[in-house]
């Protein structure tokens, strides 16, 4: 079967090797088995950025060529998702700025504000300090007990967020977290609850505090449960995820737990193999059960490995993972 290519991304109008072949988005594009295949990419908007690349195709499989503000993921069906990234996306009108907490001081007004998703603290937009928080939706701004510093936290599209700033002169970052909880005591120490972001809803407990010299490091980093205790898988799609997930998070024992022969574990895990993250698959007519295993082969490329499995249920209706192995898409043979 021959690859098929997806382009997404930059609204534009798409060549390969030369062909018109439709907007971004709408078409999936054929390619060769075997050698280069030109793309090209021309954006709709007057300001964006024109991208042609020198795609190297190899045995189905794409082998370079993706560079820039491209990414691409191979998947074992054959298909080829590229995405397009950068200013060439067409211009919306954006939000006006929001300002979510202000703080007066005898150095003037701290504003902190959101625009666009982005979270900002500052006197003004020339000297302001930018927080690594996703979409704030509030905020509490209050001073501390220690000379020249306060505390923000508010909801985020992380959960929770907190921060301790600098408002004496020049605003400064000092400490910023994001989790399912985030908050600052009265002494300036910031706590927050991490989520990993797995099935079995892992998470770290952090803490961060100044040292002697005012420079806030992480003092801590507990591990814990989003809810306070695991979530226990329910379906053999559940059941093999969670197992390929704690290893992962380098977890054997519990990886180990999840397995119909627990002893087994060592060659399961061989099996897996190096990979970043585990993905669903869509169906390939084949009646298997599989998930995908990602791995991220360069800046721009990442590749996906299917791995079938079967589970059996155990005395007490529990799910366990009997056989897990690294097949080739039925579709792709």
């Amino acid at each position: 079967m021959l690859p098929m290519l997806n382009v997404t991304g930059t609204p534009g109008v798409v060549y390969l090797n030369g062909m018109f072949c439709g907007e971004t988005g709408a078409v999936a594009l054929p390619l060769r088995g075997q050698g280069i295949q030109y793309l090209e990419v021309r954006p709709f908007s007057p300001s964006g950025t024109q991208a042609v690349l020198r795609l190297e195709i190899a045995d189905g499989q794409l082998a370079g060529g993706v560079t820039g503000q491209a990414f691409a993921v191979q998947w074992p069906d054959g298909r080829i998702e590229l995405e397009l990234r950068g200013d060439e996306t067409l211009q919306t009108a954006s939000a006006p700025p929001q300002l979510l907490a202000r703080l007066p001081s005898d150095m003037g007004e701290y504003l902190f504000v959101a625009e666009e998703g982005v979270a900002s603290f500052g006197r003004d937009a020339q000297e302001a300090v930018f927080l690594p928080v996703a979409s704030p939706g509030d905020a509490q701004l209050r001073p501390l007990a220690i000379p020249g510093l306060c505390a923000v936290t508010g909801s985020c599209r992380d959960g929770r967020y907190a921060a301790v700033l600098r408002a004496q002169g020049a605003p400064e970052l000092l400490a910023c977290g994001c989790g399912l909880t985030a908050e600052v005591d009265a002494g300036g120490a910031l706590r927050c609850l991490e989520s990993v972001g797995d099935f079995a809803g892992h998470a770290y407990l952090c803490a961060y505090a100044p040292t002697a010299q005012g420079v806030y490091r992480r003092v801590s980093r507990e591990a814990a449960w989003e809810n306070g205790a695991p979530r226990q898988p329910r379906t053999p799609e559940e059941t093999a995820r969670a197992f390929l997930e704690a290893l992962l998070n380098g977890s054997a024992e519990e990886a180990a737990s999840y397995l119909w022969q627990p002893a087994g574990a060592p060659r399961l895990a061989a099996a897996a193999g190096a990979y970043d993250a585990v993905v669903s698959l869509a169906p390939d007519g084949s009646g298997e059960t599989a998930l995908g295993a990602l791995r991220t082969v360069n800046d721009n490329i990442a590749r996906v490995r299917r791995l079938v499995y079967t589970a059996r249920q155990d005395a007490t209706g529990a799910f366990k993972l009997a056989t897990l192995e690294e097949k080739p898409c039925f579709l792709a043979i």
